[in-house]
């Protein structure tokens, strides 16, 4: 999937629904980066992949809000 494909509207309402697929196909896509992100900031795999399963729940929790204004990857990392 092109990362494009990730912000079309239709994705997102899949998210927006709970759809266990979309979010599945994101964690693939963008887990491995999140981690890479914050192992270099907080110097820990462990600890980074901790971090990032926190945020994983916390864009499960905030997808409603996503007003698409930037791409998701952006939103993600942010």
């Amino acid at each position: 999937m092109d990362d494009r494909a990730f912000d079309t509207p239709e994705f997102i309402d899949r998210l927006r629904r709970g759809e266990e697929g979309a979010y599945r196909r994101l964690v693939r896509r963008f887990h491995a980066p999140l981690v890479a992100v914050a192992s270099g900031i907080i110097g820990s795999r462990a600890q980074a992949e901790e971090v990032v399963q926190d945020a994983w729940l916390a864009v499960h929790a905030a997808i409603a809000r996503f007003e698409g204004r930037s791409s998701l990857a952006s939103w993600l990392y942010t």
